[in-house]
């Protein structure tokens, strides 16, 4: 893959980030799927950079 799939794939995610006022378990699922999304993108490239990807999607939502 390269730095334009990335890109990509971030935005969106970022696009389908729940609202605040949406369920806790589909706020929830979102923030694992990025998470998933990070997993994989990290074996397909060893410099990948967790931290960048997840601000580019918005950021991980806070599900307490």
């Amino acid at each position: 893959m390269t730095k334009k799939d990335y890109i990509a794939l971030a935005t969106a995610m970022e696009r389908s980030r729940p609202m605040d006022h949406w369920d806790a378990n589909k706020r929830q699922q979102w923030a694992l799927d990025v998470r998933h999304l990070c997993a994989v993108l990290r074996t397909d490239n060893p410099k990948f950079n967790t931290d960048t990807f997840i601000k580019a999607c918005g950021g991980i939502l806070e599900t307490a």
